[in-house]
């Protein structure tokens, strides 16, 4: 949806869609790992070290977006944009923890989609408003983009390979008890 969104981007209903539909899929990827972080195997210390990482990134983005509120056309669309990228970190956030608590290649390639998102949506905001190198930033957040989705498919390959062997060993286990 947000990839329609960009189509309408000159125009505050496409900074709009594209907001909310990125903000939605970055929650809904995100509240997906958050039951599965495994908390207690996280130390204090590394809680203060993520904590600060989250607030530093936190504060560069909102001054990188308090810069170019001029060129929204409206508040709800800065505010939908500002939330968006909140949210895309707190997406890292959790994909970062998600991994060091349950390290396997499964989990890293989920780490991998959600950075990759989330940095290939920095270099289309670095490109389009700040004008940095569009054509190199364009081909960057493309770039990026083909990344995270090719990291999100392998993850769901093996996600889906994971519940085929515990259906297979559940079907297994119950044939056994048949036969007792």
């Amino acid at each position: 949806m947000s990839d329609i969104a960009i189509v309408g981007y000159e125009h505050t209903w496409g900074v709009l869609l594209y907001g909310i539909s990125t903000t939605v899929a970055y929650s809904l990827l995100g509240l997906n790992v958050l039951r599965f972080v495994q908390w207690r195997q996280v130390n204090w210390y590394e809680y203060l070290i993520y904590m600060f990482i989250l607030v530093f990134n936190v504060y560069v983005f909102n001054f990188l977006v308090n810069n170019i509120s001029v060129d929204f056309e409206s508040d709800i669309a800065f505010y939908s944009i500002k939330i968006c990228g909140i949210v895309g970190i707190a997406m890292c956030l959790f994909s970062g923890l998600y991994n060091s608590t349950r390290l396997s290649f499964k989990t890293a390639y989920y780490m991998y989609a959600t950075f990759g998102l989330v940095f290939s949506d920095f270099a289309a905001l670095l490109a389009y408003y700040y004008k940095m190198e569009p054509f190199l930033f364009y081909f960057l957040d493309r770039t990026l983009y083909l990344f995270a989705f090719y990291c999100l498919v392998k993850y769901v390959f093996f996600y889906t390979e994971e519940q085929s062997n515990l259906d297979n060993s559940i079907k297994g286990s119950f044939e056994d008890s048949k036969v007792l």
